[in-house]
């Protein structure tokens, strides 16, 4: 079923500010899902599709981190960075930010706690002239409040040194998707947090930088999720309704 944007049905509200796109296709749950013990909600779980993107989890007005099936398999991981629809950067080299903490930065992630771990995504468009044998290395780097100098480690809180991923011809004109596992700054010559809810909580703002000899490759399709496997990417719940509260899992019968 198709609903207008304001889905004053679910409870939820759509701010001027947030992506206002054609319509949303919303699910309500079967009276299976109603009835099922592992619901952790009343009302069940509502899938939201936007028109870009993958479909996103809510309780009404709650975000979900994370929904699972009857099995224990993934199949959402809400996307922690915001404004990601449309986000396009482009590698660079000498560790350039490319992507603003202004633009990404989210609050809620000083309330995930001491998570499992977050990994991040992101989609690199191999142009079809690129030099086979260059490389893409991207930086995710949290920092705390006060810090005067992305390039310097002494602020850090979270940081994930990408992957550096090589072109390869197959690779030419292809979009390329790349993932790996964001870390607790423990070093000691840091502010060497111990555990994810010390860094987190005290993560102020994070930046995605570029050290990379491709320099020009648009990069996009940015997510931070908690776990190790981002999935596929999807707008920030914030993105679209105004989200009143958080809840870390959920469940689909």
């Amino acid at each position: 079923m198709y609903f207008p944007v304001a889905v004053s049905k679910f409870g939820l509200t759509f701010g001027a500010n947030q992506i206002q796109t054609q319509s949303y296709t919303v699910y309500e749950p079967t009276i299976n899902q109603y009835n099922n013990a592992s619901y952790i909600d009343p009302n069940g779980i509502y899938k939201i599709q936007p028109d870009i993107g993958d479909p996103i989890y809510m309780l009404g007005t709650t975000a979900i981190d994370q929904v699972t099936d009857a099995s224990g398999n993934i199949i959402y991981n809400r996307n922690l960075f915001l404004k990601t629809a449309g986000l396009t950067a482009l590698t660079a080299n000498d560790w350039a930010t490319i992507v603003d903490s202004s633009t990404i930065y989210n609050p809620y992630i000083k309330e995930l706690g001491n998570i499992s771990g977050l990994v991040i995504s992101y989609i690199a468009d191999i142009p079809a002239q690129a030099i086979i044998g260059q490389q893409i290395n991207l930086q995710v780097k949290g920092q705390t409040v006060g810090a005067t100098d992305q390039g310097s480690n002494s602020w850090n809180t979270i940081i994930f040194g990408s992957p550096t991923y090589t072109i390869t011809a197959s690779d030419l004109a292809m979009p390329i998707k790349i993932s790996g596992a964001v870390f607790v700054d423990t070093d000691s010559g840091h502010a060497a947090y111990q555990d994810w809810n010390d860094a987190l909580s005290q993560t102020a703002a994070i930046y995605i930088r570029s050290y990379s000899s491709a320099v020009g490759v648009p990069v996009s399709e940015f997510k931070l999720s908690v776990g190790s496997n981002s999935g596929n990417w999807c707008v920030a719940p914030e993105d679209i309704i105004t989200v009143q509260s958080t809840t870390s899992e959920g469940v689909l019968a």
